[in-house]
């Protein structure tokens, strides 16, 4: 397991709990899914196109 997937497990993690406890509604805690996602895939992009070359 990376340290980049980590991160990305303990950012959803925190908007899971976030939108537990009430302070995410449903459409931000989408929202904030997405960017980790999002940022999740662009870095494991990013560092596979540098360890190309």
């Amino acid at each position: 397991m990376s340290r980049k997937f980590l991160l990305a497990c303990a950012g959803w993690a925190a908007g899971v709990v976030f939108f537990a406890i009430g302070k995410l509604d449903a459409a931000q805690w989408m929202s904030q899914s997405a960017w980790v996602l999002g940022l999740y895939l662009a870095s494991n992009v990013s560092d596979q196109a540098v360890t190309k070359t």
